[in-house]
């Protein structure tokens, strides 16, 4: 059995999004299908949005591997790409953006204007040449779905749209009030009802994500979690005090850090626990300033146990993590996902913390696998340290997680696994 798999983001890029085509790649040959990958033809990793205009080579590439065939096709330079490569970031701003807004709005519907169009060129010569049992798109970006609609009706061929996100019902655009972004929304969301309703199914990263695209375009959704690539060796850890809580990446603006923050103050100032007890680090904080000010701002009374640090290397980050007590999530009152950084928080395999429970996925999956506690008040929360600060000074303080087949489910190689079983019963209808 043969796949097809096009996406833009693929390793060496150095992406989130590039890490889940990457693991039906490396895995899909172990359960019986043989992948074939349409990508970018990225030169090497990315710091920032701009490196994408320098990075990709302007060539074709193919390459043959034990685990699979990898397509690489150029990048097709956009006008503000063009303008910001010969005459710098800071030209041309205004225009730019206007060019890039039609750019975005034209894209789906003229290929003049779609940035990506060398993936569908790509992939339909390979189509024609050479036989395969399935494609996959995995968007973003989304225009890779118009790919798959018109390959699968082109070839007859079963295709699976993969979102590693939410199109029309990403959280982020649908808060938006601003009116272009609205009219982007309109504009793609009709292109999603036509072009998704001729998929033979969704693939998504959560159930809950995976609920609403199946109400939404009445086709079977199927789950497979972004996942993490190993469990790190386990690190050497303190058995003395204080109890330390991590963070560890972004925090946003809608993520209640507070919560956590007045119940340590209240514990401090109530005398409960001192401040040598407790240490809240959050590591590479310092990136984002203004969150960074939000933070050790709050209390006077917690500025001795907070720590935070500017960005640090992968490898340090999980060393800081693995020393740790417990691995902290902040949820957002009205939504609800589970971050990269969950499953970066699985594999160091300490106790998650959900600050507070989201009541929904974050919560399900950390009760439901044994991989750490949820909170839905403060006072919880509070008895929660003071239980631990106590287990720490007598020695019996254990944070690791011991249910390593909740661990294990989660891991991309078994994620894969399951989504090969999903796609065989699909091939062979």
């Amino acid at each position: 059995m043969k796949a097809l798999i096009i996406c833009n983001d693929f390793p060496p890029l150095n992406s989130i999004g590039a890490d889940r085509p990457y693991s039906w790649y490396k895995y899909f040959k172990k359960n019986g299908i043989e992948p074939i990958v349409v990508t970018k033809n990225w030169k090497g990793e990315i710091q920032n949005s701009y490196d994408v205009i320098s990075n990709i080579s302007n060539t074709y590439n193919t390459e043959q591997s034990e685990l699979g065939s990898i397509i690489r096709t150029p990048h097709a330079t956009t006008l503000p790409e063009k303008i910001i490569k010969s005459c710098g970031i800071k030209s041309c701003v205004i225009f730019r953006k206007a060019i890039t807004f039609l750019y975005k709005l034209l894209s789906f519907h003229c290929s003049f204007f779609d940035q990506h169009y060398p993936l569908y060129k790509a992939a339909k010569s390979f189509l024609k040449k050479n036989n395969v049992d399935i494609i996959i798109t995995s968007g973003e970006p989304f225009i890779l779905n118009k790919y798959g609609f018109l390959l699968s009706q082109s070839f007859s061929l079963p295709w699976i749209a993969d979102y590693r996100d939410g199109w029309y019902c990403n959280h982020v655009t649908s808060i938006s009030n601003n009116a272009l972004t609205k009219i982007l929304r309109w504009n793609e969301y009709m292109c999603e009802k036509k072009w998704i309703r001729q998929s033979t199914a969704i693939s998504t990263v959560d159930p809950l994500l995976a609920e609403t695209l199946k109400q939404m375009h009445a086709k079977p959704a199927i789950v497979c979690y972004n996942g993490f690539w190993e469990i790190y060796p386990t690190a050497q850890h303190t058995s003395t005090l204080p109890v330390t809580l991590c963070h560890t990446g972004t925090l946003t603006p809608g993520q209640r850090v507070e919560f956590l923050l007045e119940a340590v103050k209240e514990l401090i100032e109530e005398k409960r626990i001192q401040e040598t007890d407790i240490s809240m680090q959050f590591i590479g904080l310092e990136y984002f300033e203004e969150q960074y000010k939000r933070v050790i701002t709050y209390s006077s009374s917690l500025h001795n146990c907070i720590k935070t640090t500017p960005r640090v290397p992968y490898n340090e980050a999980i060393r800081m993590s693995q020393s740790s007590d417990f691995l902290i999530n902040f949820t957002e009152e009205h939504n609800t996902a589970i971050y990269a950084k969950t499953y970066t928080y699985m594999a160091c395999g300490k106790k998650i913390l959900v600050l507070p429970t989201d009541n929904s996925l974050l919560e399900e999956t950390v009760t439901k696998y044994s991989l750490g506690n949820t909170f839905t008040d403060k006072q919880t929360l509070q008895n929660f340290i003071c239980e631990m600060v106590a287990a720490k000074k007598n020695g019996t303080l254990d944070t690791r997680i011991t249910n390593t087949a909740g661990l294990e489910f989660f891991s991309r190689a078994h994620q894969t696994k399951l989504f090969s079983e999903e796609i065989k019963k699909i091939v062979s209808c």
